[in-house]
């Protein structure tokens, strides 16, 4: 489900957002089929969810960013 929901995301933001982050993103969801500790988990999904935010928050036009 989270894969097949970060193929959606990625090809909808990738119009907006700058291939670097999204590409440290991609990075990071190939690992995650990987990890078999569950605070290693917990800490990818942690990082990803910051990541994310970010991009979100680079995106969304902020009245501070037009006056």
């Amino acid at each position: 489900e989270l894969f097949r929901s970060w193929e959606e995301y990625y090809d909808t933001v990738s119009f907006l957002t700058r291939s670097d982050a999204l590409e440290d993103m991609s990075a990071d969801m190939s690992r995650l089929g990987s990890v078999t500790d569950s605070a290693e988990l917990k800490g990818e999904l942690d990082s990803l969810r910051t990541r994310a935010l970010l991009i979100y928050d680079e995106q969304v036009p902020h009245p501070r960013s037009v006056f």
